[in-house]
């Protein structure tokens, strides 16, 4: 592919598809309404309406995290990796999808020299106020931390300055996506937009020598993404602090404050812990060991009973009211075992290619796209099966509409069947005054305890 066709390919990158808004709004309300049990957003403030703009998100969740952000945006352009664009059948879908490439040093230096056209037609989609979208860690990442940010992102930028004369006026909007479960449905999803950061305030820095001025910029642009995401920057600790930012969540409100429970606060709220417990480590390191032992114990403590921080917390059930959720449970698995029948093909493809896959952030990517594009094909599929053993119009129709409504039912039913469950579980053990469980129990309370100690540390 020689740089001129590249060029001409990419020329409508920018226009108007009304089969790309088609799709798009038929993914984002799949998204909104089936996928995730909410999608919170923040910062939209931020986000200037009448200059060029760049989004720079933290990348969580593989091909979700595009999905989550393109929500905020009606057409906006991202940039890819560019072995993507390899397969040029897929590249042609990829730049439907309004991508463009990006080449890197482990793409052949040869090819580099083909990063100056699409620099350049970046400089014309940002001056058309269309944003541009990269993921700036390059790499997605299953920890709740910053990668050191690549120099992609910073080039594009300074680089569409730089063929403007730095006319642009081009600014870089830091975003945070936070995911309470990668890989579940019916979970939920924030994404917060922050300050914008312009280009130009490292222009003399740029111009001078192009490393510093990039250097420069990627540091600002990562304190400014640290301040929107959980950054657990502690290595060898990562999984306990992972375990107390959700086990004394609840008594941080307290602490800072907080009154209105909400994803945001909850940002704010664990990141006051991550914080202190970083000065705690510091402080006195031996105790902060202390502690991450006792943490580890009581986590494998939950998984050796199968039960959830927030039973241990709760500590006392009504029994009545377990029995009637039961017996509540028990007149609905009908619906329950309705969906099992009817939703088995259309989940069979994701669940084979994911067994397929180790990597954990491409699940919910490929339950996503097949739901989107597979799953509605099955069950037309199966409306054209049924319509063969009835004449009646209405009856295919309303089978077809309880397919995907019995799915969304089905997967709130295994949830409260599964909490219930373990409710009683848990119930049961009390009764019997089991001794692991009481000891479960105590850990809880000196983790909590000693928390609430470090929580004052500043």
């Amino acid at each position: 592919m020689t740089k001129e066709n590249e060029v001409k390919i990419f020329k409508k990158i920018d226009k108007f598809y009304l089969s790309y808004k088609a799709v798009r709004e038929y993914a984002m309300f799949l998204m909104r309404g089936f996928f995730y049990n909410s999608v919170n957003v923040y910062g939209l403030e931020n986000i200037p309406r009448d200059k060029a703009y760049m989004i720079a998100p933290n990348h969580q969740n593989a091909l979700m995290d595009a999905a989550v952000i393109i929500d905020a945006f009606q057409r906006p352009v991202f940039i890819a990796r560019a072995d993507l664009f390899s397969n040029k059948h897929l590249a042609k879908f990829i730049e439907w999808a309004r991508m463009m490439p990006a080449y890197r040093i482990r793409d052949g230096k040869e090819n580099l020299s083909k990063n100056e056209p699409i620099f350049k037609r970046s400089a014309e989609v940002l001056k058309n106020n269309i944003p541009i979208i990269i993921f700036p860690e390059a790499a997605h990442n299953s920890k709740r931390f910053l990668l050191p940010l690549k120099k992609g992102l910073a080039r594009i930028a300074f680089q569409a300055e730089a063929v403007t004369d730095f006319s642009l006026d081009l600014v870089v909007i830091p975003a945070g996506i936070y995911y309470d479960n990668y890989t579940n449905l019916l979970t939920n999803v924030t994404v917060i937009y922050g300050k914008p950061i312009s280009v130009n305030e490292f222009k003399d820095e740029f111009l001078a020598s192009d490393n510093r001025g990039i250097n420069l910029f990627n540091k600002k642009l990562a304190e400014e993404m640290k301040k929107l995401i959980i950054n657990i920057e502690n290595v060898e600790y990562y999984d306990s602090y992972e375990i107390m930012r959700h086990l004394y969540r609840d008594e941080m409100y307290k602490k800072v404050n907080l009154e209105k429970k909400n994803a945001l606060n909850d940002l704010i709220t664990d990141k006051e812990l991550i914080k202190s417990l970083d000065i705690f480590n510091e402080q006195k390191p031996q105790e902060m060991k202390e502690l991450h032992e006792k943490v580890q114990e009581y986590s494998k403590g939950l998984k050796r009973l199968d039960f959830r921080d927030w039973q241990v917390k709760k500590a006392k059930f009504s029994s009545i009211s377990l029995y009637l959720q039961a017996l509540l449970l028990l007149l609905l698995f009908p619906i329950h075992l309705f969906s099992l029948v009817n939703n088995y093909l259309p989940l069979l493809p994701q669940k084979l290619i994911n067994q397929k896959i180790k990597d954990q952030q491409f699940h919910s990517s490929i339950k996503y796209v097949l739901g989107v594009l597979i799953a509605p094909l099955i069950y037309l599929l199966q409306m054209f099966i049924v319509s063969l053993f009835t004449d009646i119009w209405w009856v295919k129709w309303v089978y077809l509409i309880l397919l995907p409504a019995s799915l969304y039912v089905s997967l709130h039913y295994y949830k409260q069947f599964v909490k219930v469950r373990s409710s009683l579980q848990f119930v049961s053990l009390q009764k019997s005054n089991n001794h692991f469980l009481a000891k479960i129990l105590n850990l809880r309370k000196e983790i909590s305890d000693k928390l609430n100690e470090i929580s004052n540390f500043k």
